[in-house]
């Protein structure tokens, strides 16, 4: 039920800006190898993925593939918040959160989503996050995106204001996601294809950007990662939240 909760929206989407479906297919295959690329991901070894294997996935919900949207896996994560002076003492490189905020409209997965009410979800909250660390989106060095669906990363960008409502598959499609790439996106595999624990899904996102920023990455390691985005839910779900993390 919740692809279709997200469904909703991103009907509303596709009719208002006809985004390219090849484009927005290879967005899911580079996260999907990314996780094809990890030996502790659920898809492990599965790949390596062409968007024309996304595409040729049954639909599941209009105008969601199976292979758009994330997985549903038992799991368990963990992280441990302590001061600045303990972290030092620590073994392991400390990372700072930033800042943080988040953004409510509704309670989830009860009444249908429209996307004129929650279609921007997270606008402020990006502003508001930005606003307080003193960076812009083209500071980040890694994202850490809740991919709950394909559409859903393609949505977060152009929220964020790396480009225009409607631009996000053609401006990712110019950039590129992948390592590498100018946007290193969901870089375990995210929910797509290293696994999604329910209500642990969004903790996986700070553990993946933690491990980023560590040098520590399993596999996907961003070189000289100093900054990253992490974010939970999304517009299906009417409520947002996102932060950035950050290392000395």
């Amino acid at each position: 039920f919740t692809a279709a909760h997200f469904a909703l929206i991103a009907q509303v989407y596709f009719k208002r800006f006809n985004p390219d479906r090849e484009r927005l297919s290879k967005i899911a295959a580079t996260i999907r190898n990314a996780g094809s690329d990890n030996p502790k991901a659920v898809m492990y070894g599965r790949g390596p993925y062409q968007p024309a294997d996304i595409t040729d996935s049954p639909i599941i919900c209009e105008p969601f593939h199976l292979l758009d949207l994330c997985l549903a896996t038992e799991g368990a994560s963990a992280v441990v918040l302590t001061s600045p002076e303990r972290a030092r003492d620590c073994p392991h490189t400390p990372v700072r959160i930033l800042g943080g905020s988040s953004e409510w409209y509704r309670q989830q997965y009860v009444d249908p989503p429209r996307y004129d009410e929650v279609g921007n979800l997270g606008r402020d909250v990006f502003q508001r996050v930005f606003g307080h660390v003193g960076m812009s989106p083209r500071d980040i060095d890694v994202f850490e995106l809740y991919d709950i669906n394909t559409w859903e990363v393609v949505r977060q960008f152009e929220t964020m204001g790396l480009c225009e409502e409607g631009e996000g598959v053609d401006f990712l499609d110019q950039n590129g996601i992948a390592l590498g790439e100018k946007f290193p996106t969901n870089t375990d595999g995210g929910l797509l294809s290293f696994g999604h624990t329910g209500w642990g899904g969004p903790n996986l996102k700070v553990v993946e950007a933690a491990l980023q920023l560590r040098g520590t990455a399993i596999s996907g390691q961003v070189l000289g990662a100093k900054t990253a985005l992490i974010t939970g839910a999304g517009s299906g779900a009417q409520y947002f939240n996102a932060a950035v993390l950050g290392i000395e």
